[in-house]
């Protein structure tokens, strides 16, 4: 992944952004330079305090999530406390969360759902893992966004399922044929 950084950086000051930071956009045209997150780190940067993380991810995605709010009629909330975000659409619940014990992303989701329940009581339900979708170690490598890909894809594929009366797995197989 790329980040930008400002080549006149002091010393004690040397950070990297993410693409979208409103402080990469501060960095003057002439000082930007955009290199890999591995070169950054091995120069001597640090990860902005602002858009690191999987808040600085929200916070850097506005634009493309509310776009999806619209388009693909997908709701997002993130938790401050928590720091979780939660995506619901017509047919799903998910939650995007560092788990601490084993220092990694997980997306995780809620098999029983009611798209009129309150985000609480949605919230405070069962989640389990989505085993399809392999946990990773930063963000950059997790990609939100391709994880909001995921759901949506998969909410097309349930609404279809339902048009077919396909409920069991067998033939959720042969449809996939």
């Amino acid at each position: 992944m790329l980040v930008v950084i400002s080549s006149e950086a002091p010393k004690k000051r040397k950070i990297y952004h993410k693409m979208g930071c409103i402080y990469a956009e501060r960095i003057k045209f002439q000082n930007r330079l955009e290199i890999k997150v591995e070169q950054a780190e091995k120069e001597g940067y640090c990860e902005c305090k602002y858009c690191a993380g999987l808040r600085g991810d929200v916070r850097t995605r506005k634009a493309q999530m509310l776009s999806w709010t619209h388009k693909k009629e997908m709701e997002f909330k993130f938790d401050d406390y928590t720091e979780t975000l939660y995506i619901k659409t017509k047919i799903g619940f998910w939650k995007i969360y560092l788990k601490d014990d084993i220092d990694k992303y997980l997306l995780y989701h809620r098999n029983t759902f009611d798209a009129n329940t309150d985000y609480q009581e949605l919230i405070r339900g069962e989640f389990h893992r989505q085993k399809d979708v392999k946990q990773t170690d930063s963000l950059p490598q997790c990609q939100v966004m391709n994880w909001c890909q995921i759901i949506y894809l998969e909410a097309i594929r349930a609404i279809q399922y339902n048009k077919l009366g396909i409920s069991n797995l067998s033939g959720k197989n042969f449809y996939k044929k």
